[in-house]
């Protein structure tokens, strides 16, 4: 390697007032992204990976706003009576939860058969009101054989399984863990209530708060593996602890500062989104590991200040273009039509930008006061693996080829369909709910049909 040893005229004070500088602003933007980071929320939406311009996004908000549709989450209770809901004293049971319901705070609406309204029609009268004021003893088996609202929608055909939906208020459910809180103390309630040994609370608004849930943990998890892989990675190669310390701390704060600055501006962690806290240690490491090489080949010829100095302008312009290619690169998603992958794209953009401006502000003021980190003898050594490729790169040739072959093959049959369970576990409450309005009361995922007559 080529090294450009020269002595710079700079005096050790002005290094000094420029590395606490830099410091100064390099910690105070990690501070005050810290203090944002704790409103950091990780959401999981079903609709995110459909094209902004899908016709079914499009039908869907234009039925909502043409017939004033609720956007509130919904709750659906499920609950079993081994002697069946279609008599008087079983429906006056869910009538009487559905009002201990309406009493707590962030339910709007409560709809159930203890709550349905119908008609009855008679040679000699006009019945109106709820179920238990206006059926008579006879007449509960019919309705719920011949009625399609109330079976299988709100009771199964067997009538051993009854619904109950509960409509939320959106001002209680800003956040998957206040949804998940209703959810609880609706569970509470409805136990206490109604006594039942199978019940079941679930909803497509409550999975996707649990799956937000699980995306918070796998961010943990990711995190946390991360941080492990990269340590093990800086021991097999430095000496001592200097280096991993520089290293942790500028991608600790490159996460924080991106992390920070996006729940500043009311952005969430998605299912693709997840994943930037490892791109962004990924980078970091890098250009870290990078400088930090360049300082110890500097550092053979030159001064400690004169190697910081030297290395520092060899590898400025060279680090900020490997940050923009990398944000080029992932900024072309920002094109795509799918939201998900655009706000993906143009954030991992903004941090590869970021994570090299606080890695530069840290780095050298790191360096400079602490001891200076040294590479394992091996790592040093002559790469003498690259003569054993040379000599037989005929058969590693053949050997990748045949792999990426094997490879590209047993790509075509992996499944790109979506599931929506897959991530919950197979125990999990609204699973089991799922499949019970599934098999028994008429299916999981609603579907508003508009039928229009044709103009004349």
């Amino acid at each position: 390697m080529m090294n450009d040893a020269r002595t710079f005229t700079i005096s050790k004070k002005r290094v000094m007032f420029l590395a606490i500088a830099a410091t100064l602003v390099g910690v105070g933007l990690t501070i005050a992204s810290l203090f944002h980071l704790a409103s950091l929320e990780t959401r999981y939406s079903m609709t995110e990976f459909l094209a902004t311009d899908d016709v079914s996004l499009r039908e869907d908000a234009e039925i909502k706003k043409r017939y004033r549709i609720s956007d509130a989450p919904w709750i659906v209770v499920v609950a079993e009576r081994n002697t069946g809901w279609m008599n008087k004293a079983a429906i006056s049971a869910l009538s009487k939860t559905a009002a201990a319901l309406q009493e707590q705070n962030g339910i709007k609406n409560v709809s159930s058969l203890g709550t349905l309204e119908t008609v009855v029609k008679s040679k000699s009268e006009v019945r109106l009101g709820r179920l238990t004021e206006v059926l008579e003893k006879n007449e509960w088996n019919r309705l719920g054989s011949q009625d399609g609202v109330v079976a299988p929608v709100l009771v199964s055909k067997d009538h051993l399984w009854a619904t109950m939906l509960v409509e939320v208020d959106p001002a209680f459910a800003t956040t998957p863990e206040a949804l998940l809180g209703i959810k609880n103390s609706i569970e509470t309630t409805v136990s206490k209530e109604l006594g039942q040994d199978r019940l079941h609370i679930g909803g497509i608004s409550v999975i996707q708060a649990e799956l937000s849930q699980v995306l918070s943990r796998e961010l943990i998890l990711l995190g946390g593996f991360g941080a492990f892989a990269a340590t093990l990675a800086l021991m097999f190669l430095f000496q001592g602890y200097s280096a991993i310390v520089i290293a942790v701390l500028t991608c600790v704060s490159s996460i924080v500062v991106v992390l920070g600055t996006m729940a500043s501006f009311g952005k969430s962690l998605g299912v693709l989104s997840i994943s930037l806290p490892i791109l962004i240690a990924v980078q970091t490491l890098s250009l870290t590991v990078h400088c930090l090489f360049a300082f110890i080949e500097d550092r053979k010829n030159l001064s400690k200040i004169d190697a910081l100095i030297s290395s520092f302008r060899r590898l400025l312009l060279p680090n900020l273009l490997v940050s923009l290619a990398t944000g080029a690169g992932f900024l072309t998603l920002a094109f795509s039509h799918v939201s998900a992958m655009r706000d993906f794209g143009t954030t991992v953009a903004a941090a590869s930008l970021a994570l090299w401006f606080i890695t530069t502000l840290l780095l050298y003021p790191l360096l400079l006061v602490m001891k200076e980190p040294t590479l394992h003898p091996w790592v040093g050594g002559k790469a003498r693996w690259t003569l054993w490729i040379m000599k037989h790169r005929l058969f590693v040739l053949a050997s990748i080829g045949f792999v990426s072959f094997a490879a590209a093959a047993s790509g075509l049959q992996v499944n790109y369909s979506h599931r929506l369970f897959d991530e919950l576990s197979p125990d999990n409450q609204s699973i089991l709910a799922a499949d019970i309005v599934d098999r028994s009361l008429g299916g999981v995922v609603p579907v508003e049909i508009e039928v229009r007559l044709a103009d004349k």
